[in-house]
Parts: structure tokens; sequence; C-alpha cells
């Protein structure tokens, strides 16, 4: 079953993604990319949640759009958001919604639809509850396997306070009578006022944080578990509801997620997707709990499966899940099924509950930190059309209202250029590590945290991987030419397994073709303990012959360092350097990041053929590349041209100081002025102060002559340069180094900075505090999350040192 579901899907999203060339791969030349990448189309660019929570009326819609254009943006998707005035899937919403789409196409602006009044995606804006009780969310509640109406806490945008519980539940999603009422309520809605905009301005539904209530239950739940596993469930149901632990008890728990999640597949995803794509469109969804197996198999039973048919799967960065010194490699997830599947896209929803205190150039490290792992469709929150009552301090950031906001075109452009470049072209990694799911269903979870650390190790080396499932193994994959290939023409030469419990024998079969055909199959520590044919229950004993004699080609290894191999070759090496790896027609891409934040500074000998350029994503610049050399937090594009310019510059990489630039500054904080050396605000007494603060300084140059660059050192959090009153532009993360060629004079020059800190600092006022909680701006907030994230945000200013530099290579 499984087989020829996914054999149908891929001939089915292959043929809809034909017209649209940012849903399928597409492998330009380098002279196509390089023409693109100045100015990518906006179907790459990064997406803004535009939080309708105001009137919204149509000069609402107008004032935001312009904005938001004014700041780089080129995509948004439209959220319904507490606070807003019309009610959700009313005709006027329609209405309004149609206005907006047609100011976004006249200003050559993408528009996405978030699916639901709210979150988590599939309560049809209450009618379950209302209108539709009897498709409501059912589980078998312990402790004897009752069934019971019950589903995951729901927000509604109409709700008094968007209190979150189970007022509004969602419908079964394994019910397919159920999807479709969905369709009807709320796609087919939309449909009839904006129909002819689908796949041209709307570029598709999102789905957010789908997920069941325990042990989910529905109609058809019965016969689909006879027909597919061959005996029956319902004497089990006890065992499974008081979550039973004995070898019988697990093995019937996996046949039924095995079960559960194919139904989850077919019935709620493959819909909205078969859908979309029959709409020129795209359903983007991302589900709840990524980040942690445990959980996840609870609410959403197997990622892969969930993902088979999603045009563009997802995940969510929220709650700085993804910081500096956090181990977070989940967005491989998404990346991995858009590669296994063939389709080029993947995406995140980042920064909800990151705080006021989000600075552009942590925005960008989060960016990074999931483009380098194979993410390249940006969603960032928020803008907030309407910034009263407590909706500005429900889950902030709200860029809009952040002292930030006026440089935000910074991370904007470098997003769109980045998703563009790392969108085209195939995947590169020849490195895919099994993923243990079917294991976790048996309750082991070590050979979670096994694959997990495999992953980290494989990153921190420099080779770039992908994971792959049991429907990757089984279907999605072919053997040929010493390599397994996947639906994106991507070609895995090593296949890794961490030590798991279970495993299906035609994967097995699989491996041991690639292994026969020239292809490497690494099993590290211990051979899989069970072979699975049709069900779990069945398999042979753990331990038994059957799994093992099939297994006399393999050989498990103690570690996967010295049998792996990678196309980058640094030294020294730095396990803060990631790196990924995607080909266009003639020519290789490299990025490259560096998570921490000393200097790397490493010879770098790459795979491909060419010579070796820098693409700036900031400046959509190309320059020479001479040695790889990355600041802390820095980003590097290398791309191999097949015919690169000789007299292209390759820019400085080392630097030597002229001179520092000591004594007082003329600060101006809001109406103060203070006569001082670089400090931090508050040790200018002015801790709760956020904004703009402007520096002045007169600065003697005797030799102005040739190459110089102002350097700030450490600024907190991002800066805009004057020199003898010429503009030279914004930094919004390190380096914060400008060129001064042209604009510095011998002798006496007039230096001016703009300083721009975040939000966090408002907060730190108590009485400023005291008097929204009173007002009740916090309620419902996720206020206690994200404050204690602010109180590290808070020092502000221009700290240096400052220093005027030459090249000295």
């Amino acid at each position: 079953m499984t087989r020829v579901i996914a054999c149908l899907l891929i001939a089915l999203f292959a043929g809809f993604a034909q017209q649209r060339p940012w849903q399928r791969i597409t492998v330009p030349t380098y002279a196509e990319a390089a023409r693109r990448f100045a100015d990518p189309p906006p179907e790459y660019a990064m997406v803004l949640w535009w939080f309708w929570n105001g009137p919204m009326t149509e000069a609402d819609i107008v004032r935001d759009l312009k904005e938001i254009q004014g700041a780089g943006v080129r995509s948004v998707l439209i959220w319904p958001y507490y606070g807003v005035s019309i009610d959700y899937l009313s005709p006027t919403w329609f209405e309004r919604v149609r206005f907006a789409v047609g100011e976004a196409r006249r200003l050559n602006i993408r528009v996405w639809l978030m699916d639901e009044g709210g979150y988590p995606s599939g309560f049809i804006g209450g009618k379950v509850t209302n209108e539709y009780p009897e498709l409501a969310m059912r589980i078998f509640a312990p402790p004897d396997g009752e069934i019971q109406f019950r589903t995951s806490a729901t927000r509604h945008v109409n709700r008094p306070g968007f209190a979150k519980d189970a007022k509004y539940s969602l419908y079964d999603p394994l019910n397919p009578a159920a999807t479709q009422r969905f369709l009807t309520d709320v796609h087919e809605q939309y449909k009839k006022y904006i129909g002819p905009e689908f796949g041209r301005t709307v570029m598709g539904f999102m789905g957010d944080e789908p997920s069941v209530a325990g042990l989910p239950y529905t109609p058809a739940i019965y016969d689909e578990f006879r027909k597919r596993k061959g005996y029956e469930l319902k004497p089990h149901i006890t065992s499974l509801a008081q979550g039973g632990t004995g070898e019988a008890a697990k093995r019937v728990r996996a046949d039924f997620w095995d079960v559960w999640t194919d139904l989850y597949s077919e019935n709620f995803f493959e819909p909205q997707a078969r859908w979309c794509a029959q709409n020129k469109m795209e359903y983007i969804v991302h589900l709840c709990g990524e980040e942690d197996m445990p959980t996840f198999l609870k609410l959403n039973g197997d990622y892969f499966k969930c993902n088979r048919a999603v045009q563009i799967p997802g995940v969510d960065a929220i709650w700085r899940q993804i910081w500096p010194g956090v181990i977070a490699d989940y967005p491989k997830l998404a990346s991995s099924a858009a590669h296994l599947h063939g389709r080029p896209r993947s995406f995140t929803e980042s920064y909800a509950v990151y705080g006021m205190g989000l600075s552009l150039e942590m925005a960008k490290w989060v960016m990074d930190h999931q483009f380098v792992r194979g993410i390249n469709h940006f969603q960032a929150m928020e803008f907030l059309s309407a910034q009263h009552e407590f909706r500005e301090y429900f889950h902030p950031p709200d860029w809009h209202g952040s002292p930030l906001w006026s440089y935000f075109s910074q991370l904007a452009t470098y997003s769109n250029r980045i998703s563009y470049i790392l969108s085209v072209g195939r995947p590169a990694a020849e490195i895919a590590l099994y993923y243990p799911t079917t294991s976790g269903w048996m309750g082991d979870f070590e050979a979670n945290k096994s694959a997990l650390a495999i992953a980290r190790e494989l990153l921190e080396t420099q080779r770039d991987f992908d994971f792959i499932d049991e429907d990757g193994l089984r279907v999605l994959t072919t053997v040929r030419d010493g390599a397994l290939w996947n639906q994106s023409g991507q070609a895995y030469r090593t296949v890794i397994v961490p030590p798991v419990t279970a495993i299906s024998r035609v994967a097995l079969a699989k491996l041991e073709a690639l292994q026969r055909a020239g292809g490497k199959v690494v099993f590290v520590d211990s051979l899989p303990k069970m072979a699975i044919d049709k069900t779990y229950r069945d398999a042979p004993p753990t331990g038994d012959a059957p799994p093992t004699d099939g297994l006399a080609w393999a050989t498990p290894v103690r570690s996967v360092a010295d049998v792996t191999t990678s196309d980058v070759k640094v030294e020294p090496r730095s396990r803060h350097l990631k790196v990924l790896h995607r080909k266009l027609a003639d020519s290789d891409v490299y990025f490259f990041f560096n998570e921490g934040a000393e200097r790397i500074d490493a010879d770098l000998r790459l795979a491909g053929k060419g010579k070796a350029e820098v693409w700036d994503a900031t400046t959509g610049e190309h320059r020479a590349f001479a040695r790889l050399v990355l600041e802390g937090f820095e980003t590097k594009l290398v791309v191999r041209s097949p015919r690169a310019d000789p007299k292209m510059d390759g820019g400085a990489t080392r630097w030597e100081t002229v001179a520092e630039v000591t004594g007082d500054w003329r600060v101006q904080l809001g109406a103060g002025i203070h006569q001082t050396g670089l400090k931090t605000w508050a040790e200018m007494g002015a801790p709760a102060y956020w904004g703009a603060g402007v520096y002045s300084k007169q600065v003697t140059i005797e030799d102005a002559g040739g190459p110089l660059s102002l350097d700030l050192g450490e600024v907190r959090y991002a800066a805009r340069l004057k020199v003898n009153g010429r503009d030279l532009g914004v930094r919004a993360w390190r380096p914060y180094r400008w060129d001064l060629q042209g604009a510095v004079r011998p002798g006496v020059n007039a230096i001016e900075v703009e300083v721009r800190n975040t939000r966090a600092n408002e907060l730190a006022d108590q009485a400023r505090y005291d008097e929204l909680e009173k007002a009740g701006h916090f309620r419902n907030s996720y206020i206690r999350t994200y404050r204690k994230f602010d109180l590290e945000m808070l020092p502000s200013g221009l700290i240096g040192p400052v220093r005027i530099l030459r090249p000295v290579n």
C-alpha cells in the first residue's frame, strides 16, 4: 500500500508542478543563477507574517503593504490574529483579503494564506464544535480505551482573550470527510474570491502545528487495521490505552502507529496538498514537536509520512529552540523530506517568542543555522497591523515596533538572495543517515539519541548529509552506479544506520543492493535487532537469526569518521564551521557558516571545477575567493565559476590597525546629550532607553591614501555610518566594518554613527512593566518565557574598540 501511494504521489505532483519553476527542481547554469542572484524573483523571498489584528480597513491594508515593501519584504503571510475586528470566514473577511491580494499584486508582493483562524490548523474557525460536532477529534482514552471526544488545545482569533483551550475542537484528521469539509469551508471559499490569483500572486496555504490529542480514534480504524495488518485491533485497545510496556504490547503499538500514521498522511495532509496542486499552489505545513522525537511521535507519529504529499515541508524555531550553544539539527528533517521527494524547498517559521530583544544579527544567526541545514524558504514573524492592547507583547518580536525596523531590509535582502541560490540546482550531500522512527514506535529512543549524535559528528566535521526514512529506502530511492538516487537526482554513496531496534526487510534489501553495487552501508555499533515484514507483532523475536542471517554482508563499526568522506577539506578544522553543498548545471555552490563567536582562518579545498568566487548576499556583488576567513557568526557563499574574471578582486582577509579612535564622543540618546567614552547606555544612566543613539566625533587621519576601513568593534546591535556627511550605509551584524575609500580626506574627518538597540530595554523599566501588566497587556501571553531572553539583550550602544584598518594581503 505504501509503495503504491508513494509512487502515485510522485507522479501526481510532478505533473502539477511542471509550469511553476519555484516548485520543481530547476538546475540553472552559473550565468543564469548569477543573473538572478542580485535580484531574485519574489517567489523565493522571505515571507513576513502579517498579523491582521485591527480594523483592517482598506486604508490599513494599503498602509501596511507600503511599509512592508519599504522594508525590502516581497512576500507576506496573512495571519488572522487576536484583535481583528472582522469575523473570520465572514463575507467581509474574504472581501478584505481580496482587496489585500489586489494591492499586493500592484506592488509585486506575493501572498500566502494561513488556513485557520488562529492555531493549530483544523478547527475550521470554530465550525467543528458549532456545526459539525460529529467530525470532532476522538481518542481511545485511558485507562480502558473508551472512545471519547478530545482535542488538542486551540486558539480562536475571535475569542475574547485569545485563550488556548479545548473550547473549539479540531476535526478528526484520520477521516477524509472531515478534511473535505475543511477544504470546502476554507479553501473553496477563498477560491471564490481570489481564485484567479492562485499561483500568481497567491502562492499557497499554510498549515500550523496540527496534532492528535492521544491515541487517535476514527470510525474506520478497526477495518483499516485489519486490512493493513491482518489481525484484529479491538483486543489490544486496553493495553494500548494503558501504555503497555511488555514486548508484545510494544509490537502491537508499533503496528497501530504504522496504521494511524498512514491514515493521517492519506486523509489529512494528502487531500490538502492535492487541492493546492490542482489550484496551482503549494501546501506548506509544519508540525508540532519536530525538535524532540518522543514528543513528536505522540503528537504526529511520523515526520516523513506526514510530509509524503506536502509540497514544502517545514519546521519552526520559537522560544530559542535554535540559539548559540543549543544543539538543534532538526531542520535537517524538513530539507531531507524535500530532497527525498524531489521538492526544491523546505521552510521554517521562525522568531515567535524570541522576545523584544531579538537583534537583526541574532535573527540572521538563527536564519543561517537553518540555511546551512538545507532550509531555503524563510518565514519571519512578525508585523502587527495594530499595536495596542496586549498584542505586541504576546509573543514578540514585532519587527514593525522595533527600533531595528528601519534596518530590516538588510535581513530581508540577505534572506532573499540566500533562499534563491539554495533553492536552485540539486542537493549534493552524498551521505544518508537512517532516521529511526520505527524504533521509536517500539519505545526505543536510544536509537534516536545515537542518530542525533552521528548527525552532530557529521556536521561538525563538514560532512553534509540527509536523513532517510523507511519510505525513502523502500520507495523513493533506486540503486544504480554505486549510489542510492532520490527523487531530486541526488546520489547517496554512503548510508549510515544507527543501532536500531526495527527496520523493514525491504529497506535491508535495498541497503544490500547498494553495498553490492559499490556503495557503502555503515551500521554503527550493532546490526538491527528486528527485520519487519507486514507486521511488527509477527516479526521474529528480538535477537533471533532471521534479521542477522540476511546481514552476512554487513559489519558494524564504532565510528563514522573513518568510513565517510567529505567534498570539503578544511585545515585546521573547527566544529563551529558548517557547510552545505549544491550543484548547478556547470558549477558548485558552497554555503559556509561560522556558528561560533571566534574567527575562523583556514585553508580550503573544494570538490568541483572552476575558479572559486564569493557571492555577497548583502550587496549582491561577486569577488574572487582567496581563503576561508570567517569572523564570528559570519557566512560565506562560495561558487566555483566556469569562467571567472581574472581581474576580480579577492577582497581583504587580514588587517592591520592604522589608528585606534580613542577619547570621548558626543552621544545623543533621545533628548539627553552625553560627552563620554565608549560604554553601555546603562552606564551612561539610561538603562531603559530604546531607540537610536547618535555618536559624533572629529577624527584626524594623517594618511588618507590607499584603502582604509573603519571597524566599530562591538555594537549593540546595529549601526549606520556617516563620514563627512556621506552616508556609508548600515551594518546590521558583524563585522561592523565599512570601506572608507572616497569618503575620508587627510586631516580632520567628521564621523557620525547611529546605533540602534532592541526594544528589550522597555521592560527593564520596572514601572513600565508594572503599568503594562496592570493594563492586562501580558494576559495569555508568553512574557514569562521571553522576558528572560530579553534580559540577556539589555546592554546597548557602541562598545568598540573603534579602529582605522588597512588590508595587508
